[in-house]
């Protein structure tokens, strides 16, 4: 899936980019919309920015 197609048509592609480069932070209802068009729990996307400086999980 692409960042077109997963922001359309609420958000565009650069505002799906900034959130994964982690230069913004997205709202709940934000979240929401995107867990459910990804097919994944909201927690699964929360959790994935959780890594120390090595890639370990913390």
């Amino acid at each position: 899936m692409t960042q077109e197609q997963l922001g359309d048509p609420e958000f565009t592609e650069a505002y799906i980019s900034a959130i994964e480069r982690g230069k913004i932070n997205m709202s709940a209802k934000v979240l929401a919309i995107i867990a459910r068009r990804l097919q994944v729990p909201q927690e699964l996307l929360l959790e994935s920015g959780l890594e120390d400086e090595g890639g370990v999980a913390v």
